[in-house]
């Protein structure tokens, strides 16, 4: 799944969910902003639902993980209640592809948001078995590869008939003053600009090794080291969800050789399961070269002697500004090929976009499938 299959997948599923609502007798509007001039903010939410008098936001999520990442339920949590509050809605809906048992119902409830999940889905569009049909489908795209951690779509008879109800009728909404409204969700959402900050200071650093340089964020130092040193938190931060104990700057062999950074696979994200299951791969080691040009062969060399498939460490991502050369990618297909240790490209504005894109929920579990994806489909014999 390369990143436009993803987002089409995404703009699939939205789309089927409104159909959903619109057999089910909703006027549905898809895709819209609402400017609030007093915040001076731009919200985006991807349904309006609207049934007479009541009218209820939808936000839309879809995961390619077998347990959904909190941060990325609760970003959707915040839009929707943002879009609500913006639109003196009746009802906020999150709508996901997760299986209800996987879910962390208790968080959504407290914060008064109605969660469906596939199951939901399943039952909504129960009258159309065309809608079933296209669900089932759906279903099996995104967790394809999650093999027995899944079992199939089952089909619940859930009861959605006082959820029909609610949202053909509405509820009582607690007022509240829109600078207090927003000074609470801005308290919630305030650790999900991190992303943004580390991208920004990520670009601020300029390729090579230079001399003493200053970031955005005002550290202070040469260019190279800062970049292993952002590279290192933007990591951390983008990748909570699919690793952990990270431990920096190891000696290999008792050589004066060093690799950047290793961590642990904890991940149930497709990508995740791809390195365990099929490339031996529970430790994986990421390299960090802020070269001006593309990265040469030589560098692929020397990151394949840091691998031990053995060892369960058979998989490298190295960061880098202009990403590999024609020979670096041909080096790093015939270590895979020959040796099986895989190495992936990942570079600069790539991470920039993943960790922009942490702030809004969505994995970049992704965007990493996506990168292996397009490694294993150009590997020559």
């Amino acid at each position: 799944m390369n990143r436009n299959d993803a987002l089409q997948s995404y703009k699939r599923f939205a789309d089927l969910v409104a159909r959903i609502f619109e057999r089910s007798g909703f006027i549905v509007m898809r895709s819209f902003e609402i400017q609030r001039g007093l915040v001076q903010r731009t919200i985006e939410v991807d349904l309006l639902l609207t049934a007479g008098e009541v009218k209820s936001v939808v936000e839309v999520t879809i995961s390619r993980s077998r347990t959904a990442p909190l941060s990325q339920i609760s970003a959707a949590i915040i839009i929707a209640k943002r879009a609500q509050h913006a639109l003196k809605a009746d009802n906020a809906l999150v709508v996901t592809n997760g299986r209800r048992d996987n879910l962390p119902l208790a968080r959504l409830e407290m914060d008064g948001v109605t969660l469906l999940a596939i199951e939901d889905l399943v039952a909504l569009s129960s009258p159309f078995p065309e809608l079933v049909s296209e669900l089932v489908e759906m279903d099996r795209e995104l967790s394809s590869a999650l093999g027995n951690f899944d079992d199939g779509l089952t089909m619940l008879a859930w009861d959605t008939s006082s959820l029909l109800s609610t949202l053909k009728t509405g509820q009582t909404q607690t007022e509240a003053s829109e600078a207090a409204y927003w000074e609470d969700l801005s308290k919630d959402a305030a650790p999900k600009r991190r992303g943004a900050e580390l991208a920004a200071e990520l670009r601020s650093i300029p390729a090579g090794r230079g001399g003493s340089v200053t970031t955005s964020a005002g550290r202070q130092g040469t260019a190279w080291r800062l970049f292993e040193i952002v590279c290192y938190e933007a990591m951390q931060y983008a990748f909570e969800e699919h690793f952990h104990n990270w431990r920096d700057q190891e000696d290999v062999g008792g050589d004066t050789n060093r690799f950047d950074v290793i961590a642990k696979v904890k991940g149930t994200d497709v990508f995740s399961r791809m390195l365990i299951e099929n490339f031996a791969s529970r430790y994986v080691i990421f390299e960090f070269k802020n070269y001006e040009n593309p990265l040469k062969s030589n560098i692929i060399h020397v990151t394949e002697k840091y691998l031990f498939p053995r060892a369960l460490r058979a998989t490298a991502i190295i960061v880098s500004p202009r990403g590999l050369t024609e020979s670096a990618d041909q080096a790093a297909q015939g270590a895979l090929r020959d040796a099986g240790k895989l190495m992936l490209s990942l570079e600069r504005e790539v991470l920039c976009q993943m960790l922009e894109e942490k702030d809004r929920g969505t994995s970049p579990g992704l965007r990493l499938e996506a990168i292996l994806d397009s490694f294993l489909q150009q590997l020559g014999r």
